[in-house]
């Protein structure tokens, strides 16, 4: 189940399932909305370059970003000029869901470093997702109550071998494996934390540390997971992974 958001249903209230509200200017690559038919969360790879989930493409649409509060004044409204939207994704199994958004003009925010080392993250590192979900769990009609703060939530890493077990306890599996092309986060043996409706296409990102600075590094896009929004793992599409078969490929 993905966790493409319709306009019709924002009721804003605070959180993310489980997650808390960032802090002001936190994330601001991460203080990303994109509108097209729905809503979803994006973050910024360049100054004129969103990315997202694929299931969230549709006709033109524009981005808010660098907001913080869904009430305030702090965001610049940008217009999208192009989507591209991964040449393998496949809307019924969610393989590869990811795409490229081409702004029409360039913000002055600072864009996230893409992770581009197959070897990370590794199972047990601790990540966090950030984004403008439903924050309560409810049957998957995508209704529900939306924070009017941009949430963020801790998960851990766990390997696609681990994830495809949890899955397959699932009474409503519907049949998505866990493929090498989907990356896994959970907070708990109870997986009572989740992204949810609205969370579609945010990031999963850590924080690395070397001799002499730190920066954040994205190493997923939200994809999908269960109806409910908790239970089991949420499944993001890891980026380094496009990098890879297209090293070449135009961001």
């Amino acid at each position: 189940m993905d966790f493409l958001l319709t306009m019709t249903t924002f009721q804003f209230q605070p959180r993310i399932i489980g997650g808390d509200s960032a802090d002001y200017n936190e994330y601001p690559f991460a203080q990303v909305a994109v509108f097209t038919p729905g809503s979803c969360s994006g973050s910024l790879v360049a100054p004129d370059i969103i990315l997202s989930a694929a299931h969230c493409s549709g006709p033109i649409g524009y981005v808010l970003i660098g907001a913080h509060n869904m009430s305030g004044m702090d965001d610049e409204i940008l217009i999208i000029e192009k989507q591209i939207i991964h040449p393998s994704y496949d809307e019924d199994t969610n393989v590869f869901d990811v795409i490229i958004i081409k702004l029409l003009s360039s913000t002055k925010v600072q864009p996230v470093r893409i992770n581009d080392d197959p070897s990370f993250p590794t199972a047990g590192d601790s990540l966090t997702v950030v984004g403008w979900g439903r924050n309560e769990s409810s049957p998957a009609n995508a209704t529900g109550v939306f924070p009017q703060t941009i949430q963020e939530l801790e998960m851990t890493y766990i390997e696609n071998e681990e994830c495809q077990e949890i899955w397959l306890t699932s009474p409503d599996d519907d049949g998505v494996p866990i493929t090498s092309d989907m990356l896994c986060a959970t907070t708990s043996g109870a997986h009572d934390k989740s992204p949810c409706y609205g969370d579609s296409g945010g990031p999963i990102f850590r924080l690395t540390d070397d001799d002499s600075s730190s920066e954040f590094v994205q190493v997923g896009v939200t994809s999908w997971g269960d109806g409910e929004c908790i239970g089991f793992p949420g499944v993001f599409f890891p980026y380094e992974l496009y990098i890879r078969m297209d090293p070449d490929h135009d961001m």
